[in-house]
């Protein structure tokens, strides 16, 4: 009995202790303009646009000089919502991963009722929203497609959104921005006793660049007018957001921010300070990464603040954090730092940079760290950005001052060399074990030079090996080059091209020049190709690739991987697996005991170095990414 009592009374003080947290929490307020950078709003000296519910609330609270988002709209979205470097679970344009936690999940736990309305692009699963923790949701580009099948958009007149997971069509006129901002606003009215978070990824003003219901053409083809008018948009819309919480008196209790996911289209010209300036969505500069951030709560942001601190697109989840009195689980690895004390007119602990890790579909990921003022690429290339916005001219001769930030921002570089990758499905080996990353992947060639490579003897590499702009090319008289690491478990992708005629190879588990070894050769020219297991792709000398491998001509990227897990060997090319053993298993002893290996005793097992081989031949390798298992 004494037990059963003792457990009434926690839970009895559990709740209470809730209610009373969730009566002092504000509510959140969270705004993310489509494709509209630092330029578009006319309190940050943008002269091109009409912004005043926007340029009210920088003058009554505090905007941002120092803001930036990742190039693209899925990689900005991915980062804002769970403080984490697309470095670490940035999986591909159109998708969050479903492991991931979001700042809904943590507010949602923490009592806040959660919605989400605007443009989801995060997932087609018909419970997305509700999965990543948003209890209501007005959403375009769900699970529907942004074109009808005759080709018209489904975004602005007549919209076709779902809401909760239902599709819902409009016939009758309407806009969609006013369809989806409605939704929050009839949320926030619903929940006004309770805290409350509205996150609203805005569908404007991302092309196509057409009239608004306020435009006075409504047949305008001027892509710059309609785009200025569809920036009047948002603001009207920020504007009707806002005026819904004074109705309801939530002002002083609500935390409203206002951002926006990448830079402006650029096919737009706009004056920012008397310069004209060009958008640059996709573009690692400025022009795709500076975006505007307004923050206002009336009674704890002071007003009229213009803040030179740094913000990064993964401070805003612990922020919102600290806002909530929520914590953060510990095992809950995320990259970003409040900035609530800015924002309350306090010190706080300003970062001293941003990383912005961006890749774009296959591409090779691009990297940069950069302070206020000067900016360092992954290439090695270094800016002063206050003078050299376009970063057309890097700097060269360095004064002390710029050795010591330059030095700084390469080490922030290092903290972030890699990719995420998700598990693989073992198509090949049903039974083998899943693929778990242990590191995110590390470019072998990081910084454009031989710097983690080595001669076989443990000399320097030579001239016989050259890189520029982070391709390997083997011109000949140095022989193989080795990792001074070594691997065991690992994952390598890679890209290689080959000469005509040409042989070549990457070994790996290797001792000395021996190893496993992914064949890199001219099927159709070099004499070895009359032994299949010679032949590219193959886990050389043991097991041929098959005839139909997706190989592509001679002169071109090749696409490999190969997976190296406890027994488990892989060899992949352009996307597909074209070899898969267990080491150990009677296959590899019948194919093992008839190789030129035989010999070898723990072939296949060892720990060794990767290696590139020098056949004397051309051949070339870019992009290899290792990631430990």
């Amino acid at each position: 009995m004494k037990k059963f009592i003792l457990i009434i009374a926690q839970l009895f003080l559990g709740f209470f202790s809730l209610l009373a947290n969730t009566q002092k929490q504000p509510n959140l307020i969270l705004i993310m303009a489509d494709d509209m950078g630092y330029e578009c709003v006319r309190t940050n000296g943008g002269a091109s646009y009409n912004t005043p519910h926007l340029d009210e609330l920088a003058r009554t609270g505090a905007r941002f000089e120092h803001c930036y988002s990742q190039p693209l709209c899925t990689p900005s979205r991915v980062k804002i919502m769970t403080g984490m470097s697309n470095f670490r679970n940035y999986v591909q344009f159109g998708v969050l991963d479903r492991k991931q936690t979001t700042f809904a999940h943590l507010l949602k736990k923490s009592g806040y009722a959660t919605c989400i309305v605007g443009k989801w692009q995060l997932g087609k699963q018909g419970d997305s929203p509700q999965h990543f923790g948003f209890d209501q949701s007005c959403l375009w580009q769900h699970t529907r497609p942004a074109r009808t099948p005759d080709n018209k958009d489904t975004r602005h007149p007549n919209p076709r959104v779902e809401i909760n997971g239902k599709p819902k069509d409009y016939n009758n006129g309407e806009y969609g921005p006013d369809v989806v901002t409605d939704f929050l606003c009839d949320f926030i009215e619903r929940n006004q006793d309770r805290p409350f978070l509205g996150y609203y990824p805005m569908i404007l003003p991302h092309d196509p660049f057409r009239p608004t219901p306020d435009s006075k053409d409504s047949k305008s083809k001027d892509k710059t007018q309609n785009y200025q008018d569809m920036v009047a948009y948002v603001d009207k819309m920020v504007g009707k957001i806002v005026s819904k919480l004074e109705e309801l008196g939530l002002r002083e209790k609500t935390l409203v921010l206002f951002t926006c996911d990448n830079g402006t289209s650029g096919s737009i010209k706009s004056e920012l300070n008397g310069e004209v300036v060009k958008g640059g969505k996709r573009l690692m500069t400025d022009a795709g990464t500076h975006v505007p951030l307004i923050a206002n709560w009336p009674g704890t942001i002071p007003e009229g603040q213009v803040k030179n601190e740094l913000i990064d697109f993964s401070d805003f989840l612990p922020t919102l954090m600290e806002a909530s009195r929520t914590d953060i689980p510990k095992d809950l690895k995320i990259d970003g730092q409040s900035f609530l004390p800015q924002l309350r007119g306090e010190k706080g602990n300003p970062r001293g940079w941003v990383h912005c890790w961006y890749r774009r579909g296959n591409e090779k990921p691009q990297q940069w760290a950069r302070t206020q003022r000067y900016k360092l690429y992954k290439t090695g290339k270094f800016y002063d950005v206050s003078k050299d916005r376009l970063e057309s001219n890097p700097l060269q001769k360095l004064g002390t001052d710029q050795k010591r930030i330059k030095e700084m921002l390469k080490s922030v570089l290092h903290q972030f060399s890699g990719s995420y990758k998700p598990e693989e499905k073992n198509d090949l080996l049903p039974d083998a074990a899943p693929i778990v990353c242990k590191t995110a992947d590390r470019n072998l060639f990081e910084y454009n030079d031989f710097s983690q490579w080595t001669k076989l003897n443990g000399q320097p590499v030579g001239k016989g090996w050259t890189i520029s702009d982070g391709v390997v090319f083997r011109k000949g008289g140095d022989k193989d080059i080795i990792t001074r690491e070594k691997f065991r478990d690992f994952s390598l992708s890679f890209q290689w091209k080959i000469s005509k005629a040409g042989n070549s190879g990457i070994k790996y588990r290797t001792q000395g020049r021996y190893g496993l070894e992914y064949q890199i050769l001219d099927d159709a020219r070099h004499r070895d190709n009359k032994i299949l297991s010679h032949r590219a792709g193959s886990l050389y000398d043991l097991i041929p690739a098959p005839e139909n491998k997706p190989i592509r001509p001679v002169g071109q990227w090749n696409h490999g991987k190969i997976i190296a897990q406890s027994n488990v060997i892989e060899h992949w090319m352009n996307g597909k697996k074209i070899i898969g053993i267990i080491w150990g298993s009677k296959e590899w002893q019948d194919v093992f005991g008839k190789s030129k290996y035989k010999d070898q005793k723990g072939f296949g097992s060892w720990d060794g170095p990767i290696l590139l081989q020098d056949h004397s031949d051309p051949v070339w390798f870019k992009e290899l990414h290792v990631s430990r298992l």
